[in-house]
């Protein structure tokens, strides 16, 4: 039916404690020394050192889930378990699109900065899950995915230097971004400026809230672009947003 305009009614800097889901892969392929130490050590970094009081949640999955530990346990029990998961050995094949579903089920009812956040080299050979419901489950629930991607350097060939497309799909649809990792090249100095832009994207963001049109269908998908004080769009800038509008419930009214 073509764009048409939505009006933007504010912009509200968000500064909170996220609740995070933290989803390790530890299938066969991931069971390099290079890959379990990165994994491991950047995964206990984020729980380790976010600021203020966010809540955790870990899921550890090779071809189905081995671990998880819901919100409400302490960092030191997350990090136990990633402790736990860092010394197990790699097995089996991958359902990776079943752990992403999955993921999203230990949020209950979901609030605004919900993000599940995995570590995987992107294969998955044994989900069921197709990638239109993984996709329509995140964007329904409002919780954004950011997928980091180990990748061999030395090995990859140019197509596998960057993430899979139905990660880089998810991210771009639910608001996300997706990191790449090489975990031969990692360095201890390296890693923990990954872990703060990364604590960065999970706890600041901005709520924007927009009028749609009075004809916009239900199905419909949304852009945002930034523009200069002049209405020229901005080429220093990215937006990370959820594509997809979801479903919102009416304001109460008061006599």
């Amino acid at each position: 039916m073509g764009k048409k305009d939505a009006t933007v009614l504010s912009v509200t800097r968000q500064v909170n404690a996220p609740r995070v889901v933290i989803l390790l892969d530890k299938s066969g392929s991931m069971g390099t020394e290079d890959n379990t130490k990165a994994l491991q050590f950047i995964s206990s970094e984020l729980v380790r050192t976010m600021p203020g009081n966010p809540q955790f949640a870990l899921v550890v999955f090779a071809e189905k889930v081995l671990e998880t530990v819901e919100f409400g346990h302490a960092r030191a029990e997350v990090l136990s378990a990633i402790d736990r998961a860092g010394k197990s050995e790699g097995q089996g094949s991958t359902a990776l699109r079943d752990a992403l579903l999955s993921a999203t089920n230990l949020f209950g009812t979901t609030q605004v900065g919900d993000s599940v956040v995995l570590f995987s080299d992107g294969g998955d050979n044994q989900s069921k899950t197709s990638q239109r419901d993984l996709e329509r489950s995140y964007s329904s629930k409002g919780i954004r995915a950011f997928p980091f991607i180990f990748i061999n350097r030395e090995f990859a060939t140019e197509e596998e230097m960057s993430s899979p497309d139905y990660l880089a799909a998810l991210a771009a649809v639910t608001g996300g971004s997706v990191g790449i990792v090489f975990p031969q090249l990692l360095t201890m100095k390296e890693a923990p400026p990954i872990v703060r832009q990364l604590e960065d994207v999970l706890s600041r963001y901005y709520i924007v809230q927009i009028q749609l049109p009075e004809t916009a269908r239900s199905d419909a998908s949304l852009q945002l672009e930034p523009l200069d004080v002049s209405g020229r769009k901005r080429k220093d800038v990215k937006l990370s947003f959820p594509q997809r509008v979801a479903a919102c419930a009416l304001p109460s009214t008061h006599q």
